[in-house]
């Protein structure tokens, strides 16, 4: 059983020749093809899980926004200047997406690659594109994000994180009558779960131009 990894190339090359035309380019060493936005990029991830003698392939999407990942990261000491860069807003793996659960593809020899690649593309098309093209949207990113609720963790699983992207949302796209109830139903979402990221999400808070952190809970 040789490895799996020139199939990985092969395939990820493949894919790259098919995105092409939609406006996404291949970066290898993030399995990712991205395409520019007016408001940031979107990206399509490819991830592998290997076995002995063949591989699976899960895909996700995902969407950021520039003004909010620079809300987000304007304080974070953690994340140099290019890690920053390549933060996203919210996305999800194709099969949740579906409500179907993860979604896997097989590869066991070149013959299946062709094959593999275009049953991938279809699913993106079908599935993938048009989640970019809703969610591309700051708004509906937004009211998506704020509901706070298992639909709204499909898009961003970790509390803490969803919240403070639901925050900068709204402050970098001209919200800014409805941040305060936002971060109070964000605060009060966080402490009824006693969710070790509330302090993380305080520490955001006061990182922002204006004083948000001393907002009360609802």
């Amino acid at each position: 059983m040789g490895t799996v990894k020139p199939l990985q190339d092969q395939l990820l090359l493949e894919m790259a020749r098919l995105l092409l035309p939609l406006g996404f380019n291949f970066r290898r060493n993030s399995q990712s093809f991205y395409r520019k936005t007016t408001l940031g990029r979107w990206a399509f991830h490819l991830a592998f899980i290997r076995h002995a003698g063949d591989f699976d392939i899960t895909a996700d999407v995902a969407v950021r926004f520039d003004a909010a990942e620079d809300v987000v990261n304007r304080h974070v000491d953690y994340l140099s200047q290019s890690e920053k860069k390549q933060t996203f807003t919210l996305g999800a793996e194709l099969g949740n997406i579906e409500r179907i659960g993860q979604r896997r593809w097989t590869i066991t020899s070149s013959a299946d690659v062709t094959t593999v690649a275009s049953s991938i593309l279809k699913t993106f098309e079908r599935v993938g594109l048009p989640y970019l093209e809703q969610l591309g949207d700051p708004d509906r990113a937004l009211e998506a994000l704020s509901k706070n609720d298992r639909t709204a963790w499909l898009h961003s699983p970790f509390h803490d994180s969803r919240c403070k992207r639901i925050v900068a949302l709204a402050v970098a796209y001209g919200k800014s009558d409805r941040v305060r109830d936002l971060i109070s139903s964000c605060r009060k979402f966080l402490a009824e779960r006693e969710d070790p990221g509330l302090k993380e999400f305080t520490r955001f808070l006061e990182s922002l131009e204006q004083p948000f952190s001393m907002v009360k809970d609802q």
